[in-house]
């Protein structure tokens, strides 16, 4: 039988993973294996890059839900981040932020926070089991922050990586502590791509 806390723990768990779910459900399109899939893929990715020249040809998608927590206030509140990132030099360790965005919704009010690509530095473990992410973002007034991501393998599957993250956020007299459920795609669909691909 479990006892209580461990089921109050399984509950929080599932609960989690519901949300990750609904927030960012993978299109069976992006799963299959199909020409067809493949050559629609490929296609919207090509009028994308016509858009968005700094998108990567082997850009891929991390996309994460969960709270940021407000350390003077000890204050939890609901947080995302969606990040393009592309292999760097052709590596299998170290990548590179395309695009980024995490928004804080501080008192019921999301807060955008852009990512600066020039700052970010990703390390990979060979494995893929961790990795390790550092950099600033701005908000709507130039004012910029620092944060580090670092993320734990929980699962691998057939199309995307899924990690626990934790992390800190840091200037301008804020401090959060970040903590994410996150995905990382092995092979973006084309709403995924729109997702980084958009201001």
């Amino acid at each position: 039988m479990i006892n209580v806390p461990k089921k109050k723990a399984l509950l929080a768990g599932m609960m989690m993973l519901s949300l990750l779910a609904a927030a960012f459900i993978i299109p069976a399109s992006a799963q299959g294996n199909s020409e067809d899939d493949d050559r629609t893929r490929d296609k919207v990715r090509e009028k994308v890059r016509e858009h968005r020249p700094d998108i990567g040809r082997n850009m891929t998608a991390l996309l994460g839900i969960g709270a940021a927590v407000d350390t003077d206030e000890n204050t939890m509140y609901r947080s995302h981040l969606r990040f393009g990132i592309a292999k760097a030099n052709d590596t299998e360790t170290d990548y590179v932020v395309k695009r980024g965005l995490i928004t804080i919704n501080d008192e019921g009010s999301p807060v955008r926070y852009q990512a600066i690509p020039d700052t970010w530095t990703i390390d990979v473990r060979e494995d893929k089991s961790a990795f390790a992410a550092q950099g600033a973002v701005k908000d709507s007034e130039d004012n910029e922050f620092r944060v580090s991501l670092n993320g734990e393998l929980l699962q691998e599957t057939k199309n995307a990586w899924l990690f626990i993250v934790k992390g800190d956020f840091h200037g301008d007299d804020l401090e959060y502590n970040l903590y994410y459920l996150a995905v990382v795609l092995k092979r973006p669909a084309v709403q995924d791509i729109a997702i980084v691909a958009r201001e």
